[in-house]
């Protein structure tokens, strides 16, 4: 079972449990789990929605379906992935500010 795929989800979750303690024994662990937790899922929801984008306008276009349905569908799958890509730059820019004050606390 050393080439099987079988053991690799059980890897996750050990590493996530080990990670969740850590963050549970510093001060103000549970917000702190609370808050990744939150991130986390919002993270997992954003992928799939963005799955379910792809696969609906490939179905939406590949199907013989009347344009008054193809095309409100085609734009609410476009306003998803621009909110989905708006949410990830304000992540990203977040990110980067925070690693900017962590060079500059660093640096000091």
């Amino acid at each position: 079972m050393s080439g099987d795929s079988s053991n690799h989800e059980m890897g996750i979750a050990i590493t996530d449990a080990k990670a969740s303690k850590g963050r549970m024994d510093q001060p103000n662990g549970l917000q702190k789990q609370h808050d990744w937790s939150v991130t986390y899922l919002n993270e997992r929801t954003i992928a799939m929605a963005a799955i379910f984008c792809v696969v609906s306008i490939v179905v939406v276009w590949a199907m013989p379906i009347a344009p008054i349905i193809r095309y409100p569908i085609s734009a609410m799958v476009l306003i998803i992935v621009v909110a989905s890509g708006v949410s990830w730059l304000k992540r990203k820019n977040a990110l980067m500010k925070l690693r900017e004050q962590h060079i500059a606390d660093f640096e000091s």
